[in-house]
């Protein structure tokens, strides 16, 4: 028995409408994926660039063969299991005359707050342990990393500047590594805050 033209015909617009439909859900979601990796090779990018960058700089300093100072920075969970802690000591020395030498030492405290569910909120390891670092999941580990980074890059800011055209060319080599040819310019932009805590400026 033949089926009317009528229904041939609907059966294959709904047949193509439905290609189309997931075809346009496929593509979609690629599209997303696609996004998210570039966004992580961007982020993966800028950190490495950043921290090849003070390396240079650390490099610079010690060609100097001139006393800086020292830097030490230390992180971890506190207690609770739920704060991200971090000091830095950053010991300034003044030897620009040979026959003084002044130093100062500044002591830092960052606290960053964790979220989530009490299952994934159970270290791995434990301070009682003897253990400096707890690690409870693989997000926990970037933001200790970050937060190292961001200490070492406190310090050595404090006695050479960021050389932005050369952070902007490691960069440039490492976004080629990812087939990244991205157009892209690079700022440097300062925050800070009035003395008595009024105003906010960038």
């Amino acid at each position: 028995m033949k089926l009317p033209l009528k229904h041939i015909v609907i059966l294959v617009i709904c047949s193509l409408i439905g290609i189309f439909v997931y075809q346009a859900y496929w593509l979609t979601g690629l599209y997303r994926s696609m996004k998210m990796e570039m966004e992580s090779n961007i982020r993966d990018a800028m950190r490495t660039s950043d921290f090849n960058e003070v390396v240079l700089r650390v490099n610079d300093l010690q060609k100097d063969n001139v006393e800086h100072g020292s830097l030490t920075v230390s992180a971890g969970y506190d207690a609770d299991g739920n704060s991200l802690v971090t000091q830095q000591t950053i010991s300034y020395t003044d030897s620009s005359r040979q026959d003084t030498i002044h130093s100062r030492t500044e002591i830092t405290t960052d606290t960053v707050k964790t979220v989530g569910n009490a299952e994934d909120s159970t270290p791995v390891a434990s301070s009682e342990n003897g253990l400096d670092v707890l690690l409870k999941k693989q997000d926990s580990l970037k933001e200790l990393l970050m937060s190292i980074q961001q200490g070492i890059h406190s310090g050595v800011d404090t006695y050479i500047d960021v050389n932005l055209q050369r952070y902007d060319s490691l960069l440039t080599h490492v976004m080629k590594e990812h087939n990244l040819s991205i157009p892209h310019h690079t700022l440097l932009i300062y925050t800070g805050i009035s003395a008595d805590s009024s105003i906010v400026y960038t």
